[in-house]
């Protein structure tokens, strides 16, 4: 099985994933053929991946923005998992790297019009 959506697959993409919420919510209730979840922050991502239990679901350790490159994300309330943003500091936080997803779909053979 291909891991990524075929031209004629009915896809969701859950951007800032987290834990996994609505990317279980989605495998479990709703009828698509693919779903790809990003989440850059690592303990998030690997909470994300435990629940994941579906093979139609695939995970990616990317941040999703306007440029390829990197950003700077900062937790702004400890212990919460879900209040990572981007920060103009220099110091503390995550670098993590960044796509967007027009090259994301060009890189994996996305069709555009899909995405």
């Amino acid at each position: 099985m291909n891991i990524l959506p075929d031209m004629n697959d009915l896809f969701s993409i859950d951007v800032g994933a987290n834990i996994g919420n609505h990317t279980s919510f989605f495998e479990n209730f709703l009828e698509f053929d693919r779903i790809i979840a990003f989440e850059p922050i690592i303990d998030n991502f690997v909470i994300l991946k435990t629940n994941i239990h579906s093979p139609k679901t695939v995970a990616f350790l990317l941040a999703l923005g306007k440029e390829f490159g990197q950003v700077r994300l900062l937790n702004q309330i400890p212990n919460n998992s879900g209040t990572w943003s981007i920060t103009n500091s220099e110091e503390g936080g995550q670098v993590v790297p960044m796509v967007d997803l027009d090259q994301f779909c060009n890189f994996h053979n996305i069709v555009q019009n899909r995405c």
